[in-house]
């Protein structure tokens, strides 16, 4: 049993020292286990690259958490974090703003003059609203 523990603590003390030698040769102090530091920096690395290629998903350890269910997490919602994208809502409603206008601009491009200016809702015949309440005479002109 003695034996046994001796040799345990030898494998630790070796596994220890190896660790804190990596740590040295990366320039950190020898306090941070080496395998942390590595990963730490591997989540950082993996976040510069998210960023710089237009995903923002981050990589830390908790976050990354996050990512393994869709349930869990910041990651919860279908669309990127909601309340950390305002612009998301502005995009779409620039996008629906810019859509109704050129669909107005298609639906008046079809007109006569005198129908433009009367400026009624055309129907299926492509008349306006207004026809109808015109007398006969009217509705030819």
């Amino acid at each position: 049993m003695e034996k046994t523990r001796a040799r345990l603590w030898e494998l630790q003390a070796k596994r220890a020292q190896g660790s804190w030698a990596r740590a040295q040769n990366r320039g950190r102090e020898g306090r941070e286990e080496a395998g942390a530091v590595a990963r730490r920096s591997r989540a950082r690395r993996a976040e510069g690259f998210a960023r710089s290629h237009g995903r923002t998903r981050g990589s830390t350890r908790m976050e990354m958490s996050a990512h393994r269910g869709r349930s869990r997490g910041r990651e919860r919602s279908s669309w990127a974090h909601r309340e950390n994208a305002p612009w998301l809502r502005e995009l779409g409603t620039q996008e629906r703003r810019a859509e109704e206008a050129l669909r107005a601009r298609i639906r008046r491009r079809g007109r006569k003059k005198e129908e433009r200016l009367s400026g009624g809702e055309e129907t299926r015949l492509g008349r306006d609203s207004s026809w109808h309440r015109r007398t006969p005479w009217e509705q030819w002109s």
